[in-house]
Formats: structure tokens, C-alpha cells, sequence
């Protein structure tokens, strides 16, 4: 793992150390085992770098190549092995030097050829060529700007925003826009206008002075797997392609920490690592179980499970308590990172983090991303309904925990209907439904002049998809998920460790993509095929869970710590141009009494910290 920094003089003129020195200088927050600086030609080049892969110890960043180029590689090329013939280079050698070799022989073009979390840049002087690509679902963050008659590319926002002068950073109202609402959706734009973020699945190139930007991949639904397929051939291919995703991201020297709560999700992920090292000698202490653990009686109690995951996998975890409020991490965050802190349950998060650097961990598996791919979508019952399979989604109107007829009609209006009208005719649906997302505390005049209903409408999804297979199209591309992979990123860099997820790997989501709807859900049973196929790898009584951990009180009690509604009402008096009258205080009190979702906590989340962030930045 390395933070990265760049500097390029667009007028081509010679580079100079302290170009860079700056920008470099932004990652001082992270731990380090080398610190190098790299000048060829127009660009100085900077690496924080903290070992975290066997062979990354040969091959010190920048990396040089004989042929010219130097290369910086955040990140693990997964596909090494297939590269290492194509290439002609030894399976030992450092993945930077595989990217430095892809270059040689793909140029501008190398990035499709790799597979793996990355964000890399190549800085060829011989050519004046910069090519900068991230990896396909964006795991690892790639930050740039232009400043002047300098291109500057860096891994977080912050680094690359305070790089440049005081008098050049302005507020990205729009983005603010999106924060206050709850709806990251923006995939490049940052809180700072100019400073962008490079979407994922994309490469940048600077040639001859000109800047482009491409797609090199795009979740394609042609392929999908034939509803003759068994249950039993997609359980296999479940823990091939999920089981391959966890053995690609275990490759470390160092203990790893595998994120357990007890839900399907994580304690998948444990199972399938537990396998993938079944032979190490050691496995019980390299493998360590990371738990936030909640009181008895608390929504997000789940002490029976993930001590079922533990006891099944003989593993030891390194516990904190999940119950928590800090107001000092959180303050921390936004000093480091001027952004908005993650989410307000996070703050075990934190502590969890810390307990794991201190035992030697600097590799955290995770099981985010499960949801999206597995588990029914809000499109479920329409896509049945899509099919003209009617019965088949008032069925499935029991996955939703109904079990009155007047309850599963609703859902079926709900999620089926409604869904179905508004991908058959999205023109229709945003006349009868306009604004759906933007919330009512916003003033009118704020939400036009940031075109937040525009931000926040739906992306439209490929010709020929389904409702179900375009609500996941989305949520591969929405901002969100990309910007908060990036938020709980940095922050765990900070701690010296590099998350890993094993469901954010493409293959594993162009498999979802191929499957049919039932899958994910039928009759009252969701995750149907992940449950079978874990049968031999997890306990009876997590595969059998039908609730999920809810997070609600934590996040409103780090609210309350913060000063809650007392402290919301003076926001809204110091920005009365973005804020209705009572209107943040009244979303915040609906969420706490059911009456309305996560975005209205969201929003005032963010509401709690703009102030401050924007201070971090411009002073």
C-alpha cells in the first residue's frame, strides 16, 4: 500500500523535488516504511509506502524500469500469474514491476489488461506521456487537479487540495448539496471545485499537452447464467469466483484482520479466508476475527453469531466495544481528511482499527458490498412482474417480512409496481414523483442552484436490463459507493491498515450480474444461494438468520453527543441560504421516531461537519 503524489510541469519544462514536496508532505499522517522522491523530466514523483504484500520489499517506489518509465502502484495486481507469460517476468517479482511491464507492452492501453484493487501512474518521460487508471470499481482512491501550469495527482482529497494555493480552493456548493441531502451521487466531483476524483474503470492520459479521459470497462448483462443451471452448479461457482476473490486477498506477510459482525456477509468472508490458509501452520494466529460487540438488548447485538462464526473457524478476536460514542476521532478525521467523518455509528470503527495496528495487522478484510449483489433489491418483486411472473413476486412479497394480505399488497404496490413504472417509463415516474430524493429541508432557491435534482436523479441503465439488474447497474455507479469505500479507506491508512474487499472484486459482481432474480431471493428465503453454499463452511444458525443488525442508536447517540437538535438549530440560523426554517431539526427528529430513512441522518451528519471541514481546507 502506498500513498502517491505526482507533479507534472504541462509546460514540459524540467521537474524539480520540490514540485512535489507538498503534495507529498499531505500524506504525513500515514505510517511509513520508505519515503522516496523520483525527478525524470517534467514530473516529480513521491511515494509514502507501507509493505503490505510479500514482494514489495524488492522493488522500492517510484519504480524505475530500464526502459524509461517510472511507475507508483497503489494497490495488488490479482492476475499476476497470467501476466507473468504474457510478460516474460518471473511470478516472484514486485506487482509494481508487472505494471511497469504491462506498460512496455499495452502503453496507454495496460490498464484493462490488469486485474485487482489499484490506482496507478505511469510517467513516461521519453514520450511526455502520464497515464494515471483506476482500478474497475474504484477500491482504490486517484485524486487530481490542475493548478496552474501544473497537473497534480495524488490518493486523497485533501493531499491534493491543500497543495494547492488558499486562493485557489473554492467550495463545491453542489457537493455540499449532495452531503446535506444524504445521497452521495456525484462519481468525480469533491468538496473543492477543480479537485476531482478519477471515476473508476477509468484511464487518464496527458500526451503532447492534451488531457482524456476513458472508460476501459462497463458491468455487461449479456452473459447471464441459464435458469437451467441447479442450485447446486451456482453454489459452486458462488464459492469458486467469492472463494478465488477472498485467496487473492490474503496475500500478505503480516497477520490479517477479517471485519466480523455475525451477519452473512462478513462471516462468508472469515469462512472462505479460513479455507484459502487452511494450510498455514500459524492460521490461528494470523487470522484474527475484528469485532465491535454491542450490548444486550441493543439492535446491533450479535454476540451469539459472530462467537458461532469463531468457535466454528477456531478463532481468536480482538474485541472492542461497538456502544460508543468519540467525539475526539471524529475531530481527528476531519483535521486529516477535511471531509465529512464517515458515518456517526463509526466511531468503534476507530477503535477497532487502532486495537488492530497494535497486534501487527496491516491487512483488514471486509464484507462490504455482499448486500448489493445477493440479497433481493428494492427492484425484486418488479422484475418478477417484468417477466410477467405475477405470482412469483406476490410470493416473494413475503421476503419482506409481511405476512397479511392487506401488508404484502402494500409491498407489492411498494416495491413492485412502482419499481416496475418507474423503469418502463422514467419520464412518467419523474412527473409523478419529482424530486423524490432531494428532502424537504432544503430551500428551494439552494436546491436549483446546485441542480441537486439532477445530481440525484437515477442513472439510466443499460437497453435490455431488467429492474433488478438496473437497480444494481446503479449501484455500481452512484458516487456513494465509491466516495464512502474512499472515506473508510483513508481512514484505516491512517492506522496502517489496507482494506480489502472481496465482493468489490469484478468478477465476483459480474457474476451476480449473471444471476437469475430467484438467487437472490424467493418465496421468504433471501440469499438462497449464498446459504446453500456455505452449507460445510458456516455454523447452522448464522446461515439460518433472517434479521439484520441495526445501527440506528449508536448513530443517533453520537449525534446527541455532538449536541443533537440544539446543535442542528445553529447550523441551520449560520446557513439559513441552504437550510428551510426547522426543517433539519424536524428531519432529524423523524428519523428518530421511524418516520423517515438514513438520508435525513445523513444529512445532518454532514450538516454537523461542514463548517468545520471547509475551515480544514482553506486555512
Amino acid at each position: 500500500m502506498i500513498g502517491l503524489a505526482l507533479s507534472l510541469r504541462l509546460d514540459g519544462s524540467p521537474a524539480e523535488a520540490s514540485d512535489v514536496a507538498r503534495l507529498a508532505g499531505g500524506l504525513g499522517h500515514r505510517p511509513s516504511d520508505r519515503r522516496r522522491t523520483v525527478v525524470a523530466g517534467a514530473a516529480a514523483l513521491a511515494a509514502t509506502e507501507w509493505l503490505t504484500l510479500p514482494e514489495e520489499s524488492t522493488a522500492a517506489q517510484p519504480y524505475e524500469r530500464g526502459s524509461g518509465a517510472v511507475v507508483l502502484l497503489d494497490g495488488r495486481i490479482d492476475n499476476r500469474r497470467e501476466l507473468s507469460d504474457v510478460l516474460g517476468l518471473p511470478a516472484g517479482e514486485a506487482d509494481v514491476a508487472f505494471v511497469a511491464a504491462a506498460y512496455d507492452r499495452f502503453g496507454r492501453d495496460l490498464a484493462r489488461h490488469l486485474h485487482g484493487d489499484f490506482a496507478l501512474v505511469v510517467w513516461d518521460p521519453a514520450r511526455r506521456r502520464l497515464v494515471a487508471a483506476r482500478d474497475r470499481l474504484g477500491i482504490k482512491a486517484l485524486v487530481w487537479a490542475r493548478h496552474g501550469d501544473r497537473l497534480l495527482v495524488g490518493s486523497e482529497v485533501a493531499q491534493v487540495a491543500r497543495a494547492l494555493a488558499p486562493s485557489a480552493r473554492r467550495m463545491n456548493e453542489g457537493v455540499v448539496a449532495e452531503l446535506l441531502s444524504g445521497w452521495m451521487s456525484h462519481p468525480t466531483e469533491t468538496l473543492v471545485a477543480g479537485v476531482e476524483r478519477l471515476a473508476p474503470a477509468r484511464i487518464l492520459v496527458v500526451e503532447d499537452g492534451v488531457l482524456e479521459i476513458s472508460r476501459y470497462w462497463d458491468l455487461e448483462f449479456a452473459d447471464r447464467t441459464k435458469r437451467s443451471q441447479t442450485v447446486i452448479d451456482l453454489g459452486d461457482r458462488f464459492i469458486d469466483i467469492v472463494g478465488g476473490a477472498v485467496a487473492d486477498r490474503v496475500r500478505t506477510l503480516d497477520p490479517i484482520g477479517v471485519e466480523l459482525s455475525g451477519g452473512m456477509d462478513s462471516a462468508t468472508v472469515a469462512a472462505l479466508a479460513h479455507r484459502a490458509l487452511r494450510d498455514r501452520a500459524d492460521l490461528a494466529s494470523h487470522l484474527r476475527p475484528l469485532v465491535m460487540d454491542y450490548e444486550p438488548g441493543s439492535l446491533a447485538h450479535e454476540t451469539a453469531h459472530w462467537r458461532s462464526v469463531c468457535a466454528h473457524l477456531a478463532l481468536e478476536p480482538l474485541v472492542v466495544a461497538g456502544d460508543v460514542t468519540d467525539l475526539e476521532v471524529f475531530e481527528r478525521d476531519v483535521l486529516l481528511f477535511a471531509d465529512v467523518p464517515g458515518t456517526p455509528e463509526s466511531a468503534a470503527w476507530h477503535h477497532l482499527g487502532a486495537l488492530a495496528a497494535r497486534h501487527g495487522i496491516r491487512v483488514r478484510l471486509t464484507g462490504q458490498w455482499g448486500d448489493e449483489w445477493f440479497r433481493p433489491t428494492v427492484a425484486h418483486l418488479a422484475d418478477s412482474l417484468w417477466r410477467g411472473s405475477p405470482g412469483r413476486a406476490w410470493t416473494d412479497t413475503r421476503l419482506w417480512g409481511e405476512t397479511t394480505t392487506t401488508g404484502r399488497l402494500a409491498v407489492l404496490a411498494r416495491h413492485g409496481a412502482a419499481s416496475a413504472l418507474r423503469h418502463g417509463a422514467p419520464g412518467l415516474w419523474a412527473r409523478l414523483r419529482p424530486g423524490r430524493r432531494v428532502p424537504p429541508h432544503l430551500r428551494p432557491a439552494f436546491v436549483a442552484s446546485t441542480a441537486l435534482h439532477d445530481r440525484l436523479a437515477p442513472l439510466p441503465a443499460p437497453a435490455g436490463t431488467t429492474p433488478a439488474q438496473a437497480e444494481l447497474y446503479r449501484h455500481l455507479h452512484r458516487g456513494g459507493a465509491a466516495w464512502s469505500t474512499e472515506v473508510t479507506g483513508r481512514a484505516s491508512a491512517a492506522y496502517g491498515l489496507e482494506e480489502r474487499h472481496p465482493f468489490a472484486d469484478h468478477r465476483v459482481v459480474e457474476f451476480a450480474a449473471s444471476l437469475p432474480e430467484t438467487a437472490r431471493g424467493a418465496g421468504d428465503v433471501e440469499r438462497g444461494l449464498q446459504r446453500g453454499a456455505l452449507a460445510a463452511l458456516l455454523p447452522s444458525s448464522v446461515r439460518a438468520r433472517t434479521d439484520k443488525a441495526d445501527f440506528a442508536a449508536p448513530a443517533v447517540a453520537q449525534i446527541e453527543a455532538m449536541g443533537g437538535i440544539d446543535a442542528l438549530a445553529r447550523i441551520e440560523r449560520a446557513h439559513e441560504d441552504w437550510f428551510v426554517p426547522g426543517g433539519l431539526v424536524e428531519g432529524y427528529r423523524a428519523f428518530c421516531s421511524g418516520e423517515t430513512g438514513s438520508a435525513a441522518l445523513y444529512g445532518a451528519w454532514a450538516a454537523l461537519h461542514i463548517d468545520q471541514v471547509w475551515a480544514e481546507l482553506v486555512g
